[in-house]
């Protein structure tokens, strides 16, 4: 369900975004995969669309914002002749309360033995003065922060948890807020925290011969530095080795 308030108008839209798999069958030997789901619900707010309305003049901005509740399913279990894959959904999301991040996966055979455990690790990235402290347990500031995957370990399957085998991910330092207009064209932080609306600046001709309104908008210039925001750097592997990655934008003309 999503609530969308337009100019004063509050509307509930309740829409069918997506499908779920429940099984896949193989025709020839009838083998058949089946996946199971836990329900979970989830409310956020975010930024949609920001207007400004010729009434005779520019004079009524509006802001659109949508509280949108998920009704979703999450993954808890694959089933198939050879065995199953179990997942647990335990790390409580800060950035998004209510929610719960996949925390671990484990393989069992048909024997019911236990061949595959890996445990997900996350850590958040925080918009600029805030942190752990400020954004967790105060579902208000849920906005300043994002959840970001920090290692994947995989541990012996004979209890021990010693000494797993880890993946460890970096990436380039901050992100603006969930609602940030610091954006540009493509929606990629571009740095102008200053922005005060999401269009960009517009002249706009009147009627009147060579009448013009010059309507003041938002820098939504690329920044190839602050695009990066956000974005992989490093994958380090559990035998130290690592990949590091260099992204760049697209270009047009």
């Amino acid at each position: 369900d999503m609530g969308i308030s337009n100019r004063g108008v509050s509307e509930v839209v309740s829409v069918t975004t997506s499908w779920y798999l429940t099984s896949i069958t193989d025709p020839i030997s009838g083998e058949t995969v089946n996946f199971s789901y836990n329900n979970y619900n989830v409310n956020y707010e975010t930024l949609s669309a920001q207007a400004h309305y010729f009434n005779p003049g520019f004079s009524d901005e509006v802001i659109n914002k949508q509280n949108s509740t998920h009704n979703l399913l999450k993954p808890s279990g694959i089933t198939f002749s050879s065995g199953r894959v179990e997942f647990s959904n335990t790390f409580s999301r800060c950035d998004l309360p209510g929610d719960y991040a996949l925390s671990e996966v484990k393989v069992f055979n048909e024997s019911n033995k236990l061949i595959k455990d890996f445990d997900l690790g996350y850590n958040y990235f925080y918009a600029l003065g805030h942190s752990n402290s400020t954004v967790c347990g105060n579902p208000a500031n849920s906005i300043y922060a994002r959840l970001m995957l920090s290692s994947v370990s995989e541990y012996s399957t004979d209890g021990n948890h010693n000494n797993p085998k880890t993946h460890t991910m970096e990436y380039h330092p901050y992100t603006p807020s969930r609602l940030s207009m610091a954006q540009d064209h493509w929606g990629y932080y571009n740095g102008q925290d200053g922005n005060a609306r999401l269009y960009p600046s517009y002249l706009y001709l009147t009627p009147a011969p060579g009448g013009t309104i010059n309507l003041s908008g938002a820098n939504r210039n690329v920044s190839s530095a602050n695009a990066l925001v956000g974005s992989i750097s490093k994958i380090t592997y559990p035998t130290k080795g690592y990949t590091t990655f260099e992204l760049e934008g697209n270009t047009s003309s």
